[in-house]
């Protein structure tokens, strides 16, 4: 008898000792196989005018939100100096509760068409690639602006990252390999 009662108290203590949800103790895969296409650089004529990537994806998580495209000039060290601002990038607080790093956002993740994040949004990803949450995808992405608004620099080389998200619950994967392409036409 005793025996059944402690066991009942370690449940009732455990079921309401603040766990964790499902989603958080879930994790997301990462982003693989990160590639520039062809040169990685599209041009018209000699004018260079977007870098061009491409990525496998595979994100069935009911709670993916899409991808954010990490980009900076390229230093000594650029998958360390990416892997830096994806972890800057949630911020813990002391209450639980998490946000986002809108300096890591204003200069270091590629907003989307509509100057939103993720970079690569679920309505991109439904609209070219249906059935993308079945199987991997390969996923091109051409970045044609900085997180700041601003055109990319001719003869700048740039170390270019991409993690998975889900805004709802405050989630970023680790960056996928880190590449880095000069911007000009050759």
């Amino acid at each position: 008898m005793k025996k059944r009662f402690f066991l009942l108290c370690l449940i009732v203590i455990f079921s309401s000792c603040g766990l964790p949800s499902s989603e958080e103790l879930e994790d997301m895969n990462v982003p693989l196989g990160l590639s520039k296409n062809q040169t990685g650089v599209v041009c018209s004529g000699t004018t260079p005018t977007a870098l061009s990537i491409s990525f496998y994806g595979y994100n069935p998580e009911s709670f993916f939100s899409g991808y954010n495209v990490y980009i900076m000039t390229a230093g000594t060290d650029p998958a360390n100096e990416i892997k830096i601002q994806v972890q800057s990038h949630i911020i813990q607080a002391s209450d639980g509760q998490s946000s986002f790093s809108t300096t890591v956002e204003d200069n270091y993740i590629v907003k989307n068409s509509y100057s939103q994040l993720p970079s690569v949004s679920l309505t991109y990803l439904e609209s070219n690639y249906p059935g993308f949450y079945s199987q991997p995808t390969k996923i091109t992405y051409n970045i044609t602006q900085l997180p700041n608004s601003t055109s990319l620099n001719i003869s700048t080389e740039y170390s270019i990252g991409v993690t998975a998200i889900s805004l709802s619950g405050k989630i970023e994967t680790l960056p996928s390999n880190v590449i880095t392409i000069q911007f000009s036409c050759q």
